[in-house]
């Protein structure tokens, strides 16, 4: 379609995208017995067989991490690991329970179109631990997109990405090591709050730039509905953070390279 713009293209006409390593998170109040809430929720039928491999682990603790303020709360560190999903296509799949928060953690190959199936099974998730503890309230909810693209030179990059302060081609030099741009911005009549980091590295005369696109609400966007309904929880990630991620995804690329990875039957 040669009057194609962005906005005519929607996340189902695309065959794939470069954002491959998809994070979705929710971060609430402790819940009161984490073991008992795993066991419970793993003899539930739209649960059972998902993943293939379990664990019990204990989180790392960093030195910007806030549980390092708690090194003796075994609690709060441990985490329920699941992987291996058997949710077509992807079986590099994540998922992290813990009293604190939950994270599904997708690490998508060239097959991956969309995370519908994954995030209705990341909302159920999150809507069980809520009907079945009356204390559990939402402080924050996130899904955060990232990865890249290797090139040649600088010119290759500028025919995919968007949003240098000038032609990417000209930003690099021979003694470029690291060049990056972050924005912190509100977006859309949704109110979603957005983290938007655009970087490039050198590595062995290689270009690697990296798109990083994390969008959450906090507990004051939230706001006073802290114990959201299953529905109102799918329609949060899906239609607000889902939609305004894919938003933000198309403004950092060229309209030409979205052709590019379009289904042929979308693109004319």
């Amino acid at each position: 379609m040669a009057d194609m713009t962005k906005d005519n293209i929607k996340r189902m006409h695309l065959t794939n995208s470069m954002l491959k390593r998809v994070l979705m998170r929710a971060d609430f109040t402790p819940m009161l017995d984490l073991e008992s809430m795993v066991s419970s929720m793993n003899k539930q039928n739209w649960f059972k067989g998902k993943f293939e491999n379990y664990e019990k682990r204990l989180l790392e603790i960093t030195q910007d991490d806030e549980m390092s303020k708690e090194k003796d709360d075994l609690e709060g560190r441990t985490v329920k690991r699941f992987d291996h999903c058997t949710i077509a296509p992807e079986k590099n799949v994540i998922l992290d329970i813990s009293s604190k928060f939950v994270t599904l953690l997708i690490n998508c190959d060239e097959k991956y179109d969309k995370i519908d199936n994954y995030l209705d099974l990341f909302v159920k998730i999150l809507a069980f631990i809520k009907e079945n503890d009356d204390y559990v309230k939402f402080s924050r909810l996130a899904i955060r997109k990232t990865d890249g693209k290797e090139f040649k030179s600088g010119e290759e990059a500028d025919a995919v990405f968007e949003y240098f302060d000038q032609g990417i081609a000209d930003a690099i030099h021979d003694d470029l090591i690291n060049r990056s741009y972050t924005d912190t911005f509100i977006y859309g009549k949704e109110k979603i709050s957005v983290h938007y980091n655009r970087s490039v590295r050198i590595v062995n005369g290689r270009f690697i730039f990296i798109l990083d696109i994390d969008t959450f609400a906090d507990a004051e966007q939230i706001g006073d509905n802290k114990r959201p309904t299953e529905a109102e929880l799918k329609t949060f990630f899906a239609d607000k953070l889902n939609e305004s991620s894919f938003e933000l995804y198309k403004r950092g690329v060229k309209l030409e390279y979205l052709k590019s990875i379009m289904k042929k039957e979308d693109n004319g």
